[in-house]
């Protein structure tokens, strides 16, 4: 039986993941998004049995599948699944749940334009992406290209971030997100 313990020498001795071998491996429900265990994975010693339902979530927020002893994040292997290869660059959950994989809720995406459908960061005291607050203003920001650029400054926060998703829109079309 496969032993995952040392991931080093499993990554380095571990077959490339094909299509051919998800789909002998895995079913996906296109409706939920979630990928099941066509038969039983070897490194679980029958533990899991085929129709359950693949992987688990990860601290990351992502949902994680172990073949091969590697990790895989289940987004990444439906888009194999689907189109017979990995995305060049990233995934980007257009709704922004990390663990809705449904076909229609992912779309390829650089890792810049994964960043502006992006929530405001955590620690946020606002919660409003590119919004700061300056005594009683608000100052509105978005970057672009890795450069921030100054939007104005407001009297409310509503009005700053009004002006930051129109700006959003402007620059970041489709992957635009407040």
């Amino acid at each position: 039986s496969i032993k995952c313990k040392i991931k080093s020498t499993a990554i380095k001795n571990s077959i490339p993941l094909t299509q051919e071998k998800v789909n002998e491996l895995l079913d996906y429900n296109e409706k939920t998004g979630f990928l099941f265990w066509n038969q039983s994975p070897k490194h679980r010693h029958g533990k899991i049995k085929p129709g359950d339902r693949a992987g688990h979530i990860h601290h990351k927020g992502y949902r994680a599948i172990t073949i091969n002893c590697k990790e895989y994040w289940e987004h990444r292997i439906i888009w194999l699944w689907v189109h017979g290869k990995f995305p060049k660059d990233q995934i980007d959950h257009i709704n922004r749940i990390r663990d809705d994989n449904r076909l229609r809720n992912l779309r390829e995406s650089t890792n810049a334009q994964n960043q502006m459908n992006s929530c405001a960061s955590r620690g946020s005291k606002l919660e409003l992406k590119g919004i700061q607050q300056f005594g009683k203003r608000f100052a509105a920001y978005i970057t672009v290209n890795k450069k921030t650029r100054y939007l104005g400054m407001y009297d409310t926060a509503e009005e700053a971030y009004r002006m930051r998703c129109k700006a959003a829109k402007k620059l970041h079309g489709k992957f635009a997100f407040g």
